[in-house]
């Protein structure tokens, strides 16, 4: 800073501020082994060898150099790592291998550790370990992860991220017979199998079952919960699976080979109906009647059931409700609570419970659980209106605050549009038959008749 005293630019003062940036150096291993058949000979024996990978990761905020990797139970080649970045992985430079024993197979597992060893900001002042068993009786191990989905929307439903610590929810292997692993009962949303056979197709299917001879067909999971993507290596899903759109089957089909699989990825959600069933309305006149007929079909396009859906439709001008005449019909599981029309505000009243869809219905034929409602309305056909437009609305609280859907004429392109019915032309009224009239001359003769019989009369 500068500033003017008694002459230019003769008076100054600088300050420096300095902040300490906490320095922390970090990283991880991890190891992985695959047994492989060296000799031909089917089964493990002795002379054939596990080969090691290894991945190193800088997990601080500084770079770390002078990586080096020690195996005691292997043979380790590759290395130094000269310089890790902060965030990066290394999975090449290092690689090991050993050579199976007779006592290592009469022991069924062999188990190593190993060790890397890197300068953050000293020297030597980073490690990290790993471990690695093998089973030495020719099974693999299958491992994964049933994952605790973000919250998003899946074509109306509202998903809640579904905890997997352990506690009633399980992953069916289709070995014979089957076995269960329970989710998160070693860490949250881990499972694993042991001495599973190698080359070997298998099913893996979230259940809520822990026991049985075979796999449950589908899964069976709690009320509202779904399974939102299967993945043999955690990347590629095994159902087809629209993020938004669709949600898929708890069940993974995985072929493995001679290595064990540590890479399965199951997704799960909490799910709930976050939009209304919709409805379809359509107007017809009744032959020879004054009379509109009003159909609606409403249906609910989730996997979930709604409870206390409450349904409105006031008669359109120029109508009256013709009394007795609503009817309300619920389809498959659909129930209807209460069906009737409220004298006092002129509308069609009715709740009822949907039953769930399990696929993507669109119209009545189409749908497993609609609900069909009909009334009838009288007009006036010697001076109707023009048209007459009618439209439904039903209303439902999930539980986080209304919702509201109108009904749609499926003949009119877009949505919720007003059903619109067009009256016939009203049939004018028949004139009277005209009486013929008499000629003069006949006139005059009849009304000199008429005056003759009055003057005999008189007579």
């Amino acid at each position: 800073m500068t500033g003017d005293g008694t002459g230019t630019d003769d008076v100054t003062a600088t300050d420096t501020d300095t902040q300490a940036l906490a320095q922390s150096a970090s990283i991880t291993l991890s190891k992985t082994g695959t047994l492989n058949d060296d000799d031909g000979t089917a089964g493990v024996s002795v002379g054939d060898t596990i080969s090691y990978a290894f991945t190193v990761t800088n997990t601080g905020n500084v770079a770390v150099t002078d990586i080096t990797l020690a195996d005691t139970g292997a043979t380790v080649s590759g290395g130094p790592i000269a310089s890790l970045a902060v965030g990066a992985s290394d999975s090449s430079t290092f690689t090991a291998s050993y050579t199976i024993t007779q006592t290592d197979i009469d022991a069924g597992t062999y188990t190593n550790t190993a060790t890397v060893t890197g300068d953050g900001t000293g020297t030597d002042d980073v490690t990290a370990t790993d471990t690695d068993t093998r089973l030495l009786d020719g099974t693999i191990s299958l491992s994964g992860l049933v994952f605790e989905e973000v919250d998003q929307n899946y074509d109306g439903l509202r998903t809640t991220e579904q905890g997997t610590n352990g506690g009633g929810l399980f992953v069916c292997l289709s070995t014979t017979p089957a076995q269960f692993s329970q989710v998160g009962s070693s860490s949250v949303g881990a499972f694993s199998f042991s001495g599973v056979a190698p080359n070997t197709t298998y099913t893996l299917t979230l259940s809520t079952t822990g026991t049985g001879a075979t796999c449950p067909a589908t899964a069976t999971l709690n009320e509202n919960w779904f399974s939102t993507g299967e993945s043999a290596d955690g990347v590629a899903t095994d159902s087809v699976v629209t993020p938004g759109k669709s949600l898929s089957d708890g069940k993974l089909t995985i072929a493995v080979g001679a290595a064990d699989i540590s890479t399965v990825t199951m997704g799960l959600v909490k799910a709930d109906v976050f939009d209304p069933p919709f409805g379809l309305k359509t107007g017809e006149f009744l032959a020879g009647r004054p009379i509109i007929r009003w159909t609606m079909v409403w249906i609910n396009d989730s996997p979930i059931p709604i409870t206390g859906a409450v349904i409105t439709d006031p008669p359109p001008t120029g109508t009256t409700y013709v009394n007795g005449s609503v009817t309300c019909e619920g389809r498959g599981s659909t129930t209807v609570t209460s069906c009737g029309f409220d004298d006092v505000g002129n509308t069609v009243n009715v709740v009822a419970d949907f039953g769930p869809e399990t696929g993507s219905p669109v119209d009545e034929n189409t749908a497993d659980n609609e609900l069909v409602i009909q009334f009838d309305v009288t007009y006036d056909a010697v001076n109707p209106e023009a048209e007459y437009l009618n439209q439904g609305s039903l209303r439902w609280d999930p539980g986080w605050g209304p919702k509201t859907a109108s009904t749609d004429d499926p003949t009119e392109p877009g949505d919720d549009d007003p059903s619109v019915v067009v009256p016939p032309a009203p049939t004018p009224p028949t004139p009277p038959t005209p009486v013929p009239a008499l000629p003069l001359t006949l006139l005059g003769l009849l009304a000199l008749v008429m005056a003759g019989l009055g003057f005999r009369r008189l007579v």
